[in-house]
């Protein structure tokens, strides 16, 4: 269980708070963050990260590996799929006896063929879809997906198709504590749910009332 006490947060070269007094809980399970664009989501996850510290309130996380996977992953683009794919087992020195593990999910997600190209080749779907393979090359605690399903092209712009995508992807981390979908999209809610606007919790609890919740609360915020 994740949770957030009263928590503040401001960048110094701002002159707003991005989080202002904001109190929930993440459970165990999957979760979902709903806020407004540029509202709070990545702040949420350097917060969880130990990347930032709150100018007030408490942050509290249990001491699991977490996997951050924002919607424009990180690569070293001038190496493999097989390097990239690899390289948390290399980080902590695994790879040996564990090659297994990255074979199978660079079969899982179609990459069998294309261990030898280089990521900047890849399309950015494709580039999702190997975060996702090397997510799971090593056992994690807490997974944030950081607006990792929001916009177009993933995998289709029809509504029904990729909250579909959503929920199959969501199923890999099934073994994990906690998983929190953070995202801009109200109808992608889903498990337990929270919803901030202007910095603040407004609600907190059941998916399909999370929902109407962030979109009257983001139609609003575009009229301001």
């Amino acid at each position: 269980m994740i949770t957030f006490n009263d928590v503040t947060f401001r960048y110094p070269y701002d002159d707003f708070d991005v989080l202002k007094g904001a109190s929930f809980t993440l459970h165990e399970g999957v979760n979902t963050l709903l806020c407004d664009v540029q509202s709070g989501k990545t702040t949420v996850c350097r917060l969880l990260m130990g990347m930032l510290v709150p100018l007030s309130g408490q942050v509290s996380v249990p001491r699991r590996e977490i996997l951050y996977l924002p919607r424009s992953p990180v690569f070293f683009e001038n190496k493999s799929v097989r390097y990239n794919l690899e390289y948390p087992l290399r980080a902590r020195k695994k790879l040996a006896g564990n090659e297994q593990i990255v074979a199978k999910n660079a079969d899982v997600f179609g990459f069998s063929d294309q261990m030898n190209v280089k990521v900047k080749k890849l399309s950015a779907e494709q580039k999702r879809m190997l975060a996702l393979a090397r997510g799971l090359t090593v056992s994690r605690g807490i997974v944030l997906l950081d607006g990792f399903f929001d916009g177009d092209g993933f995998p289709t712009k029809e509504e029904g198709a990729t909250v579909a995508q959503q929920q199959k992807v969501l199923s890999l981390f099934s073994g994990c504590e906690v998983t929190v979908v953070l995202t801009c999209e109200a109808h992608r809610a889903t498990g337990h749910s929270v919803v901030l606007d202007g910095g603040s919790c407004v609600y907190e609890g059941e998916s399909s009332q999370a929902t109407a919740v962030a979109e009257e609360r983001f139609i609003l915020a575009k009229r301001r």
